[in-house]
């Protein structure tokens, strides 16, 4: 289940009962090191259990036996996740790329601006002309490939820039 492994869309199906460890173990395990979506199966659980293997995120809790529309209902849902999950760290990744391309002024006045403070308090703030706090914003936006300040907020927002 590592994308290391396989690059594309993956999931786990596991059963909760397993001999060495047990499938809410192995839930527990697996989101210390990883985000791949997980599906459990079992025929003996409890309420609880389901309820603690959602709580812990699990995606599905697939009551055996199971028609097989169900279960191939529930994979498709977990690799469509697992695509998600994937383009959202390929985005994370390419920003970290992009913002470590600012300059320390740029990325200072890209924070400012995201946080809402208007060009010429950004100048008074950091004692420089009102042109050149147009400039790097301009070149801060340019660099991280976007047009607008909505768009530069949600950076911020997702990036903690």
């Amino acid at each position: 289940a590592n994308a290391a492994f396989f690059p594309g869309p993956c999931c786990v199906l596991c059963d909760v009962m397993m001999p060495e460890t047990s499938g809410l173990e192995l839930q527990t395990q697996l989101a210390l090191h990883d985000d791949t979506p997980l599906l459990l199966m079992s025929g003996a659980s409890g309420a609880s259990e389901v309820a603690n293997a959602f709580r812990a995120g699990a995606v599905d809790f697939l009551i055996k036996p199971m028609a097989i529309d169900v279960l191939l209902n529930a994979v498709a849902k977990a690799l469509q996740l697992s695509t998600e999950r994937q383009r959202q760290r390929q985005r994370r990744t390419l920003l970290a790329q992009q913002l470590a391309t600012l300059t320390h002024r740029e990325r200072e006045v890209a924070r400012r601006v995201a946080q809402g403070q208007t060009n010429g308090n950004t100048a008074d703030d950091l004692g420089i002309a009102l042109r050149t706090v147009k400039l790097h914003r301009q070149r801060a936006l340019e660099k991280l490939g976007i047009d607008n300040v909505a768009e530069l907020v949600r950076v911020a927002d997702e990036c903690g820039l």
